[in-house]
């Protein structure tokens, strides 16, 4: 991707974000661009619109590291502070669901290697999740649903009915 900065730079959408704590400090930077037309590629994405930097600094026990993402949507409407909130929210829901499967399902102590077949295994524990996620009756985490459901039939029959 190439682009002559020159004729961008007054056509950047700046936020800022700073979250502090367990241990932490991560400050968060996005600049958001609706000018896709000084991109010499733009061409290969149809309905392109806004592309947007994020760059992430996170300062642990006094050691710093940064990173750079890139992102490309077609959302006309998007600013820079929606990029860091929608960016900072898919995050999120990606932990959230590895947390549940490791801690539920042990997916990180799975050791099927064969051709598909870790692939298949981890789409049918994500299923679950969701299955066991539908059944707020039972008022525990998706590990002690997911043991009820290996001990009493009738709460099995719901969860997959």
């Amino acid at each position: 991707m190439s682009f002559g900065v020159g004729s961008l730079i007054n056509k950047f959408d700046f936020a800022e974000s700073a979250e502090h704590g367990h241990g932490r400090d991560e400050i968060r930077r996005a600049w958001l661009s609706h000018a896709v037309e000084e991109i010499s590629s733009s061409e290969r994405w149809s309905g392109l619109t806004t592309f947007v930097r994020i760059e992430s600094t996170r300062t642990v026990n006094g050691k710093t590291s940064a990173e750079n993402r890139f992102y490309i949507s077609s959302r006309k409407t998007l600013s820079a502070k929606q990029a860091l909130s929608a960016v900072r929210d898919h995050w999120s829901i990606e932990n959230q669901l590895h947390w549940v499967l490791d801690v539920a399902f042990r997916e990180d102590d799975c050791r099927v290697r064969a051709v598909n077949a870790a692939a298949n295994f981890s789409a049918l524990r994500q299923l679950a999740v969701g299955l066991l996620k539908q059944r707020t009756e039972a008022r525990c985490g998706i590990k002690n649903r997911r043991l009820m459901a290996g001990w009493d039939d009738l709460f099995l029959l719901r969860v997959v009915g």
